[in-house]
């Protein structure tokens, strides 16, 4: 399945293929040229506890966002995920916001939901 869906993409021009392995997928993904790019953990909460951001402000993402979105992102990960984050943040449940401090741009996040459960995450940045 992974050499069929590694083939699909390559026929369609894709030049730069990105994935999340766990420790036990690690090999699979080395022995076909993958390399580490950054360490990511997933965690879980039954019930998390937001926190005050006093001075910053909380709003939707707006397509205006997207470049400098996607040029935080860039600098974060070093990939070009623009089609991926585009791709989470227009699912129909999804809910996409961004952070702003005295009227700049500072982060984004998006929920989607994963089978019986909702996933936070960076939006790119």
């Amino acid at each position: 399945m992974f050499d069929a869906v590694l083939r699909c993409g390559a026929d369609r021009g894709i030049v730069d293929f990105g994935l999340d392995a766990t420790d036990m997928g690690r090999p699979v993904y080395v022995k076909r040229g993958f390399v580490d790019r950054f360490a990511m953990n997933r965690w879980s909460c039954a019930s998390p506890k937001a926190v005050a951001m006093p001075g910053k402000s909380v709003r939707p993402l707006a397509a205006a966002d997207w470049d400098q979105i996607i040029a935080m992102d860039r600098r974060a990960t070093q990939v070009n995920r623009t089609a991926l984050l585009k791709r989470l943040a227009e699912e129909p449940s999804a809910g996409s916001l961004v952070v702003e401090d005295g009227g700049k741009l500072r982060g984004s996040g998006c929920c989607v939901p994963v089978a019986r459960r909702r996933i936070l995450g960076d939006c790119g940045g």
